[in-house]
């Protein structure tokens, strides 16, 4: 049987490729601004303390899919 975390950084770096591919669509559609303003903008600013912890657990975990589905979130 295999690990399952490998599962979850699969799923992980498929949802950073989706989310890159949504944000290219949005920049292509002519909405810059939007396409370039990730969407956990509004969480983080509202939770700066809980987001930290997200980010530092599921940095700690899952590794850089994670990393990648943040940063193109």
């Amino acid at each position: 049987m295999t690990n399952p975390l490998n599962y979850i950084k699969g799923g992980f770096a498929i949802l950073a490729l989706l989310l890159a591919y949504s944000s290219a669509m949005t920049i292509m559609n002519g909405n810059l601004k939007e396409g370039l303003t990730p969407g956990w903008i509004d969480f983080a600013t509202s939770h700066p303390t809980i987001f930290a912890l997200l980010l530092v657990i599921g940095a700690m975990l899952i590794g850089a899919p994670f990393i990648q589905a943040v940063s193109n979130a």
